[in-house]
């Protein structure tokens, strides 16, 4: 039965998924580009308002100051007026000084702006002062009637020196500074204020509508309201124009936008992952399906499929999936029938490798007695021996019909000298017929082994036969350690190749008439038998060393 892998997204989350990977990409190529220009836009707008105030503070500060000096330019001919006159001078050089009626004429008509007049002579001593009717508390300065305060007076000093003479005195005059400025910051930008610092004390010259203490720091940040402030000085009169605006109010609109688009930006990097995460899923989704199915076979579930589901990349990756697969789960019951036809090959010549050494033995002691003719006596322990071969390949034969139907060998506690033993006598003719002899040297203890006594005295039986066919003298010794117990069989005979132990597999032999099967089986009883077998060969000496975990006690 076929299963088909729809694809579905499984729920199953997997940390770096190709769809996590693609999140990943959009988050850091769109998001985070998006999230550093919503920061930039949200800071970048409010520098850039302040600098746009800024610049229109500073237009409007010149503006004042070239107003100021159009104004000082009118008011300085009544200045120069006052102090350069033939009515002074006379008066001034006059033993007694009395104020001329020029002055007293002349002063109510001069500009507006021109508070007092203070006149002194050459000793710097008051003669003569002038000053407008404090009564009338209230001047016009364009259309709006504005209170002064003295404080709000300038004092600009001229010398009262005749064209052609020498200085007679100097006269201080007092100027309105609202006679120089405009009426209201506001004239020359919206939400401004204007005020004049004295030239010579540097305090404010009007009411302060703004922190003084932007006279000093220019534009910042007082009591959590944001200044923009300019400074433009003047030489003539000696005072500097300073206009402060208002920024928050200002900036506010700018802020505003900058929220907007940062709202706008947020919620197009929102739609574009909602977008992402429907394309990606709708992309991977058969990748996905893909590696379920991928994992199912590597499971083995051979018959796992995929759908294909479009005509795409993805799509025509699907159906070479589904042809591999098809062809994968084909080859693989192709070699599971030629692993057992293999397997039962196998084991038909490992019988009949056994059955044949067993044969072999027999067939020597009847053609010895055969041709020998000897007495029953003397035969005897022919028949004997082979009537314990038949019986050893009846074991083999019942041995082998139990593997084939539980798939193991019974193991037991069991004697170890005793197992050698009986190979010792089955092949003890082997070495007799080619006038060699075979030695077993016992501890004194026994040692006792966990396994099969059958499969063991078939490791013992091949090691002699080939020590025997390789026509030497074979002694078998024994040492135990704590835990294992090693037999060793050496000879003197001729020696084995190199591939013969190094094994090239089943079936290869150097001898004309073996099967290459002894070492195979008798690796393959060792091994069920949690050992293992050294083989050490060089001409003139062959060493076969099995060691096996004993069972204590």
């Amino acid at each position: 039965m076929t299963t088909t892998v729809n694809d579905t997204p499984n729920r199953t989350r997997y940390r770096w998924s190709t769809r996590h990977k693609f999140y990943a990409i959009v988050l850091v190529a769109a998001i985070v580009p998006l999230a550093c220009f919503s920061l930039w836009l949200a800071f970048g707008a409010e520098r850039a308002a302040v600098a746009v105030l800024q610049a229109q503070v500073d237009s409007a500060a010149a503006g004042a100051a070239d107003h100021a000096g159009r104004e000082w330019f009118k008011i300085r001919g009544d200045v120069l007026l006052l102090a350069n006159n033939e009515p002074v001078a006379a008066a001034l050089t006059a033993a007694d000084p009395r104020q001329p009626e020029f002055l007293t004429s002349i002063f109510p008509t001069l500009d507006e702006g021109i508070r007092n007049a203070s006149f002194y002579d050459a000793q710097n001593r008051l003669v003569w002062s002038l000053t407008r009717d404090p009564a009338i508390d209230a001047t016009t300065f364009g259309s709006r009637a504005t209170p002064i305060a003295p404080s709000q007076f300038i004092q600009v000093t001229v010398p009262i020196q005749p064209v052609g003479e020498r200085a007679l005195g100097r006269l201080v005059v007092g100027l309105a500074t609202r006679a120089l400025l405009p009426d209201t910051g506001a004239a020359l930008l919206a939400g401004g204020t204007i005020n004049a610092i004295d030239g010579s004390s540097g305090k404010l010259l009007l009411a302060p509508s703004f922190p003084e203490a932007l006279v000093q720091s220019g534009t910042a940040t007082v009591d959590r309201e944001l200044w923009v402030v300019a400074k433009r000085p003047l030489e003539e009169p000696p005072l500097t124009i300073i206009l402060a605006a208002r920024g928050d109010a200002y900036i506010e609109p700018f802020r505003r936008a900058a929220r907007a688009g940062i709202i706008t930006v947020l919620l197009i990097a929102f739609f574009v992952m909602l977008l992402t995460v429907a394309l990606t899923n709708r992309l991977t989704r058969s990748l996905t399906a893909l590696a379920q199915a991928s994992e199912r076979i590597s499971g083995g579930d051979l018959k796992t499929r995929v759908n294909v589901s479009s005509s795409d990349e993805t799509g025509r990756v699907a159906a070479a999936f589904n042809t591999m697969a098809e062809s994968l789960d084909s080859t693989l019951q192709q070699l599971a029938t030629n692993k057992s036809l293999a397997a039962v090959g196998s084991y038909a010549a490992q019988m009949s490798h056994e059955v044949r050494n067993a044969l072999t033995s027999i067939r020597a002691d009847l053609q010895r007695a055969q041709e020998e003719k000897l007495t029953p006596a003397l035969s005897a322990p022919l028949v004997d021996r082979a009537l314990a071969n038949v019986a050893r390949l009846d074991g083999i034969i019942t041995g082998s019909l139990r593997v084939a139907r539980s798939g193991a060998v019974p193991q037991s506690r069991l004697s170890l000298a005793t197992t050698i033993e009986a190979a010792v006598d089955l092949t003890r003719h082997e070495f007799t017929a080619r006038h060699h002899t075979v030695t077993f040297h016992p501890l004194d203890g026994d040692p006792q082994v966990n396994g099969n006594a059958g499969a063991l005295q078939q490791v013992w039986t091949n090691l002699l036969l080939n020590a025997a066919q390789a026509n030497g003298d074979a002694v078998i010794h024994l040492a135990a350690s704590a835990d294992t117990v090693d037999v060793e069989i050496r000879d003197n005979g001729d020696g084995l190749q190199t591939a013969a132990f190094h094994g090239r597999g089943p079936f290869y032999s150097t001898k004309p008439s073996g099967t290459g099967l002894g070492l195979q089986i008798t690796r393959q009883i060792i091994e069920s038998h949690q050992g293992t077998l050294v083989l050490e060969s060089r001409a003139g000496a062959t060493v076969a060393r099995v060691t096996l975990p004993v069972v204590h006690q």
